[in-house]
């Protein structure tokens, strides 16, 4: 008799079970997915040398991924990205960059764009004889259009986003770069212990991240890579990577460690290094963005004290505790 009510038990929470477990399947086939506003635009940057007087080509391509719809081009401009300010639309009376396409499409100019057609627009930009010689730093962005007046229900019609391609151009002549940097702080950050004067103490289980800064006082962006060196008192040493940045002209970049085990986090110095004393230095080399040449090289270190803390606190509550133990023991011994 018992059996014959856990039968049907058994043959329900089956049932259930396999409704859990295919019916997301089931859903996702079944379900219509609207693709909304999905879209690309390349390429994502471009770094220009151009003569005072000369011009350049350059060909963007706009995907639509998503729904059909309305897209524009605009152009907008900045000083640095460093600033944190919003990038701002040109000012028509101070152009010192020209740009030229067929039907003026950078300039509002709205076009219709069916899902996963491309659109592609080709520009010139124009350097005057006269402009003076430093950067000028441009955005080409693409908005789509929302359809406001729509009778969709979808909200995406109603969503407007956008993509920017970054443009860097370099005004100069013969095609130096102006590169006046230096390292504005070198430091390392985490967890540690109270000490005396400026000396920094780690415990040896704890996350511990460089903070790098570089400081671009020339009137040309650069970019820069290099490597961090760890260096014990026995005279062994390790490095690691710095990952490849661009400083923009007269402003100043956190420059990341880059990630070579996916075990750590980017910026992070892997843990577990041997107790003593360290030494840390920053070699950072400066290139010409366009040449490639090396410019200058900078260096800069760092001391700090590695102790296993956290363990030592560990066994010293061990030998507490066996020292307790013991105690107790000897004294019901004596009694």
């Amino acid at each position: 008799m018992h059996c014959h009510f856990k039968r049907p038990i058994l043959l329900v929470v089956s049932l259930i079970i396999f409704g859990l477990l295919f019916y997301p399947l089931y859903a996702k086939e079944v379900l219509p997915v609207a693709n909304g506003v999905n879209m690309s635009l390349s390429p994502s940057y471009t770094q220009l040398l151009i003569q005072p007087g000369k011009s350049v080509d350059i060909t963007y391509e706009l995907t639509n991924w998503g729904d059909p719809s309305t897209f524009s081009f605009h152009i907008y401009q900045f000083d640095t990205i460093d600033t944190g300010e919003t990038l701002k639309k040109r000012d028509k009376n101070d152009e010192a960059i020209h740009f030229s396409s067929p039907d003026g499409e950078h300039n509002d100019q709205r076009f219709f764009l069916n899902s996963k057609k491309k659109k592609e627009l080709k520009m010139t930009i124009s350097v005057d004889e006269n402009t003076v010689q430093h950067d000028y730093y441009y955005a080409l962005t693409a908005h789509n259009e929302p359809a406001w007046n729509t009778d969709e229900k979808s909200l995406a019609a109603r969503i407007k986003t956008g993509l920017s391609s970054m443009l860097f151009i370099t005004v100069s002549r013969n095609g130096n770069i102006d590169s006046e940097s230096l390292v504005d702080l070198f430091t390392l950050t985490g967890s540690s212990y109270p000490a005396f004067g400026t000396i920094s103490i780690f415990d040896s289980f704890d996350v511990i991240r460089p903070v790098i800064s570089l400081k671009n006082n020339g009137r040309n962006f650069i970019s820069v890579d290099g490597e961090l060196t760890l260096k014990n008192m026995f005279g062994l040493s390790s490095s690691l990577p710095l990952t490849s940045s661009m400083v923009l002209s007269e402003s100043s970049r956190t420059i990341p460690l880059a990630q070579t085990n996916p075990r750590f986090n980017r910026g992070q110095i892997p843990t577990l290094l041997f107790p003593g004393k360290y030494t840390a230095t920053v070699r950072i080399i400066i290139h010409n963005p366009h040449t490639k040449e090396t410019l200058a090289t900078l260096n800069s270190s760092y001391q700090f004290f590695i102790i296993p803390g956290k363990l030592i606190v560990i066994v010293v509550l061990l030998m507490l505790i066996l020292f307790m133990y013991i105690f107790k023991k000897q004294n019901r011994i004596d009694k």
